[in-house]
């Protein structure tokens, strides 16, 4: 009867849908296998055949794209991130669209020299009439219908310290300001804040089952400077959105100084970081307290063949992947010009290497 029981309860454990894969690993507990986690924005729209200039604009077409995507390659997740001009645009930002490239802040809402006095004249915009970004949270809302409950749907949002460097057209001379009048940009952090919860709440209710937050600006800073103005706007959001679904802390670049304060501001949820992190340090440092994401390098893999993407991925489950907690990914976006092949080599690894319990 035991060798039965043990059969029966390993076909159960093969046929954990996406939604539970994802959440059971988020608790620190192995799943059947390790989740496959995307961040692909370009690579979707251009594998779909869609202009990214469309796919970033229209609810339709962001979600043709990222259904597309899942079930050719068959990851874990749809993911609604689009590019770094979506928020700073929806508070009145000009915003440069080529044809089938990435957007750019071409005109900055709060500008050098004015910085504060534009603030106080910037009102809150409401994500359901927004522009591209109440098209993004439509998206989801299709999407979601889509896939239903077996699959989890990532929604975007640019976190306290990164959504205010844009709003400011990520002009570096915006530091000159935040020196100078500490007090001013704490409180535009805490509005930001805020903005950033009601946007969640607008993805939650349109059927997100995870909210990204990008904030690659603020891990890149030295920690002296990450507690005096990144760490506690962080934290507020954080602590609010965690309380109806988890965060996803988005850093990519050379962030490893900063990767301890994760497990103040976003205990419980998860952090994806770029190649440049050691993943056994991390994963060390970390342990079960966030779930990591990542860190595969795309600049080396984008030219790998896919034995070699393979084996990449096979390294970092066999690093990271013990004990839950661990989802496969890039430590970027995946670049629009990686090849299917790769996509299918790094689904393969997880399926196999991956296969708990982790050899």
């Amino acid at each position: 009867m035991i060798p039965k029981v043990k059969e029966f309860s390993e076909d159960l454990k093969s046929e954990m849908t996406s939604y539970d894969r994802v959440m059971t690993s988020l608790k620190h507990r192995e799943p059947d296998r390790v989740p496959v986690m995307p961040f692909a924005q370009s690579f979707s729209a251009k594998f779909s055949g869609i202009p990214f200039s469309v796919y970033c604009s229209k609810a339709e077409k962001i979600a043709e794209g990222q259904l597309k995507v899942y079930n050719t390659f068959g990851w874990d997740a749809l993911c609604f991130s689009t590019d770094a001009g979506l928020y700073a645009g929806a508070c009145g930002a000009k915003i440069d669209f080529p044809h089938d490239d990435i957007p750019r802040i071409a005109e900055a809402v709060l500008k050098h020299g004015s910085m504060y006095e534009d603030f106080k004249n910037l009102e809150m915009p409401d994500p359901m009439n927004a522009g591209r970004l109440t098209e993004t949270i439509k998206g989801i809302e299709i999407a979601k219908k889509k896939v239903g409950e077996d699959v989890p749907v990532i929604g975007w949002t640019e976190g306290p310290f990164q959504g205010v460097s844009l709003l400011a057209g990520a002009d570096p001379m915006q530091i000159f300001f935040i020196m100078d009048h500490p007090d001013e940009f704490k409180e535009i952090l805490d509005w930001y804040a805020d903005w950033q919860i009601e946007i969640a709440r607008a993805m939650y209710e349109a059927g997100a089952d995870i909210i990204g937050a990008g904030e690659s600006a603020a891990y890149f800073m030295s920690p002296k400077f990450f507690e005096r103005f990144a760490l506690e706007p962080e934290k507020k959001a954080c602590s609010k959105i965690s309380k109806i679904l988890p965060v996803l802390i988005h850093c990519c670049g050379y962030v490893p100084q900063c990767i301890k304060y994760v497990m103040e501001t976003n205990p419980g949820g998860a952090v994806q970081f770029d190649y440049q992190v050691d993943l056994q340090w991390a994963k060390n440092l970390i342990g079960d307290k966030v779930t990591i994401m990542g860190n595969l390098n795309y600049n080396k893999l984008i030219d790998a063949s896919p034995k070699q993407m393979y084996e990449d991925c096979a390294k970092h489950i066999k690093i990271a992947g013990k004990g839950g907690g661990y989802w496969l990914a890039f430590g970027c976006e995946i670049p629009r010009d990686m090849s299917p092949e790769n996509i299918r080599a790094m689904v393969r690894a997880a399926k196999s290497t991956g296969k708990y319990p982790i050899k």
